[in-house]
């Protein structure tokens, strides 16, 4: 009898570190509109140091902006804000960001979501980037 529980209590502690690797991340991004373009100067950190988005107010109170992909640093054009949405051009081509609340695992965060950033990490395209305001 006792042969039959050990091998039960084997079994479940060697099933043990597989169940935790399915650990579920809640995660959502709310849309924020932007009533103020002060509100969203500043340095925008999505994978330090290779995924930057700096957004600065001058003294007109005019937006402009840089981006950083892995050491390469270009001007956004044509910047505008519409509600969340940001979008501008990085070396001819569009780039469209939202500005969001992410919350994950219950802490909140206010940032930048790029979409269609095609950023290559290794073996990994990433078409998403959450940029945390920083």
């Amino acid at each position: 009898m006792m042969k039959p529980i050990a091998s039960l209590l084997l079994l479940v502690l060697a099933a043990a570190p597989m169940a935790a690797k399915w650990k579920a991340k809640e995660k959502t991004f709310d849309p924020v509109a932007v009533s103020d373009v002060r509100t969203v100067a500043g340095r925008y950190v999505g994978i330090d140091p290779d995924y930057v988005v700096a957004l600065r107010l001058d003294e007109n109170g005019t937006l402009s902006g840089k981006m950083t992909q892995f050491g390469v640093t270009s001007t956004l054009r044509d910047l505008r804000i519409d509600g969340a949405e940001l979008s501008a051009t990085v070396g001819g081509l569009p780039i469209h960001g939202t500005f969001v609340k992410r919350t994950r695992n219950g802490a909140i965060s206010f940032g930048l979501l790029v979409h269609d950033a095609e950023v290559q990490i290794d073996d990994v395209t990433l078409n998403e980037i959450f940029c945390r305001k920083s």
